[in-house]
C-alpha cells in the first residue's frame, strides 16, 4: 500500500509542476522581422495555464502573432504569464479565449493590436503597463 501512495504523490507533484512547464514543443515559431528573436505563431500545447517561456530555440520571445492563441482553434485557456522581453501583442492574439480570466503582461510591451483580447468574456481587469505606446482599436472588444 505504501508503494502505490508514493507513487500517487510522485504523480500528483509531476502534474501540479508540470501546469506551468510550456516547452518549444508546445508553440509554433518563426523569427522576428530582425531577426533577434522569436514570434509565436501558434499555441499548440494543451494545458489551460500558460506560461510563455523566455527564450525557444536559445531566442527571446519578442512578439506573439497574429491569432497566435486564438480561442476559434486553440484549447481555451484560462491564464497566461508573457515574458519579460516580449514587446508586441499583434492584433487577434487571444480573440475568442472565452475563458482566458488572467494576463500578465510585462512592461517590455511597446504595443497591442487591433481586437487583441476580443471576446475574453471572463477577463475582468487587465494592467497595461505604462511600456504600451500604442494601443490598437477595439483591444477589449466585446467583454462583458
Amino acid at each position: 500500500m505504501k508503494k502505490k501512495t508514493i507513487l500517487f504523490v510522485v504523480i500528483l507533484l509531476t502534474a501540479i509542476s508540470t501546469a506551468f512547464a510550456q516547452t518549444a514543443a508546445d508553440f509554433s515559431v518563426e523569427l522576428t522581422a530582425d531577426g533577434n528573436g522569436v514570434l509565436i505563431k501558434r499555441y499548440l500545447g494543451k494545458v489551460l495555464t500558460v506560461k510563455v517561456p523566455d527564450t525557444i530555440e536559445g531566442l527571446p520571445v519578442r512578439e506573439i502573432g497574429k491569432n497566435a492563441f486564438n480561442g476559434a482553434d486553440v484549447v481555451n485557456i484560462t491564464s497566461i504569464i508573457l515574458p519579460q522581453g516580449l514587446t508586441k501583442i499583434w492584433e487577434n492574439a487571444f480573440i475568442y479565449q472565452v475563458n482566458l480570466a488572467s494576463v500578465v503582461i510585462p512592461n517590455t510591451v511597446t504595443e497591442i493590436g487591433n481586437w487583441a483580447f476580443r471576446q475574453c468574456y471572463k477577463l475582468k481587469s487587465i494592467d497595461i503597463p505604462d511600456s504600451v505606446t500604442t494601443l490598437g482599436n477595439q483591444v477589449f472588444y466585446y467583454l462583458v
